[in-house]
């Protein structure tokens, strides 16, 4: 494992914090993308304190829609979460996921203060969960 779960986690706790100051200023739709990538990043913190890190990718991260699905294993296999509760957390990574590709690729759609505060809340989330995991 070496240090890839704290150096992911430090990656998470940067944008989160970076999202926070994005969305009190206003600026939702890069806020909502910050905070999409805390969540990818705590994921991937999450994924790379169990063995499952070892059959990442050659490149050495998930794409978006394949780490989706290799949180919520990890969560139920790994980390022997519910299946309920790890299909919730995996709904919030979806969540994020899905509020990201609106902020930075549907500039007719305007961003609102509900998106962003459901998006902080699945970094949050997730970044409090890698910490534990982390340690």
């Amino acid at each position: 494992m070496g240090g890839a779960p704290s150096r992911w986690l430090r990656l998470a706790e940067g944008s989160l914090g970076a999202g926070e100051v994005l969305r009190d200023s206003g600026e939702l739709r890069s806020a909502i993308s910050r905070l999409y990538y805390s969540t990818y990043q705590a994921a991937h913190a999450i994924i790379a304190t169990t063995p499952k890190w070892d059959d990442r990718p050659r490149r050495g991260n998930w794409q978006h829609e394949a780490l989706a699905n290799s949180v919520y294993a990890t969560l139920k296999t790994e980390l022997r979460k519910p299946k309920a509760a790890a299909g919730q957390l995996h709904a919030m990574f979806q969540l994020a996921m899905n509020a990201r590709v609106m902020a930075d690729y549907m500039p007719m759609v305007e961003p609102d203060d509900l998106t962003a505060k459901e998006t902080w809340r699945a970094a949050s989330v997730f970044v409090s969960l890698a910490r534990q995991q982390v340690g």
